[in-house]
């Protein structure tokens, strides 16, 4: 497991205190988690970025020499949400999930009329004001007439649009993604 952390202060070379790492790659309607249990017995792990905001990981596991070749499954790019210690001896857990905590995207509810808008559309905007890309991956690209977002977050709001149109929502690597499962079968 390659595991890649990104924030002020943070430790640079942390694979050889990889102890373990779990990566739940969701297919829809649910963030992708990643977690990962360090050792820590010289203190190298610990410091000040524990405690700051907009902390991310990315990860990569790596199979060495599969027929030969090293094959590498990214898991992308996730917020740290909490790191946990304990010990003796020293234990570094950390926690991480897609769908960034320092985004409004599902902890702010915010009421909004969408008006002559595509799924795509509105889509395309919830993402642009979270930091976020859009992969929009279907060919089905409904237009309201209007649209009412009361007091709901918008990835709970966009999880309704994209449920009543038959399609997939998922966040992964800082990307919202709208699909068709069936296309995708």
């Amino acid at each position: 497991v390659i595991v890649k952390l990104s924030g002020n202060g943070v430790p640079k070379e942390i694979d050889s205190h990889v102890l373990s790492a779990n990566f739940t790659d969701n297919e829809d309607d649910s963030a992708d988690d990643f977690q990962v249990t360090l050792e820590d017995r010289t203190n190298a792990l610990t410091g000040g970025w524990i405690g700051e905001r907009k902390r991310f990981l990315t990860a990569t596991i790596v199979q060495q020499n599969w027929d030969g070749k090293d094959k590498k499954l990214k898991c992308g790019t996730f917020e740290i949400d909490s790191v946990d210690i304990s010990g003796p001896p020293k234990i570094v857990t950390i926690k991480a999930t897609s769908i960034p905590y320092s985004s409004t995207l599902r902890m702010q509810k915010k009421t909004k009329a969408w008006e002559n808008v595509s799924l795509k559309g509105i889509a395309s905007t919830i993402a642009s004001k979270n930091g976020l890309k859009l992969m929009y991956e279907s060919s089905y690209n409904t237009t309201y007439k209007r649209k009412e977002q009361v007091k709901t977050s918008d990835i709970s709001f966009l999880k309704k649009l994209c449920n009543d149109a038959g399609q997939i929502l998922k966040v992964t690597s800082q990307t919202i993604v709208i699909y068709d499962e069936e296309s995708y079968d």
